[in-house]
């Protein structure tokens, strides 16, 4: 996981990457349901994403049954037409998500999560496909 300090390095990540996904897939993002600071951030974000002309959507969720139940296999798909990219708001760094998510080459994870502690594998510079704020 690649820890970003600066809030428009982790933005300019997160727009390529959905940008270069938007052909096939929408950025997903998923926001916690149990949590009404995740909705805030949402509106926020939301205006944001509209304003660069970034097509996403949003499913609030509170397990990650659930995103497997909206991002289906493109997760782990090691499919070159299938690359995604999905944003957790407020809630996921806690629990090793490469593995929980079983994230493939073609998927990227952005956290945004105030909430600690950081489970240590997410910080790890071997995993590139999950980038935490």
């Amino acid at each position: 996981m690649v820890r970003e300090q600066n809030i428009e390095t982790f933005y300019s990540k997160l727009r390529q990457s959905a940008l270069s996904s938007a052909s096939n897939t929408p950025l997903l993002i998923f926001p916690s349901t149990s949590d009404v600071d995740s909705l805030c951030a949402l509106k926020i974000i939301g205006h944001v994403l509209e304003s660069d002309s970034v097509r996403y959507a949003c499913y609030p969720v509170s397990t990650f049954k659930e995103i497997h139940k909206y991002a289906g296999s493109s997760l782990s798909s090691v499919d070159e037409g299938e690359f995604v990219t999905i944003l957790l708001i407020n809630w996921g760094c806690h629990r090793d998500l490469r593995r929980v998510l079983d994230v493939g080459p073609m998927a990227r994870v952005f956290v945004v999560d105030s909430h600690r502690p950081i489970h240590l594998h997410n910080l790890s510079d071997l995993n590139e496909r999950v980038v935490v704020l």
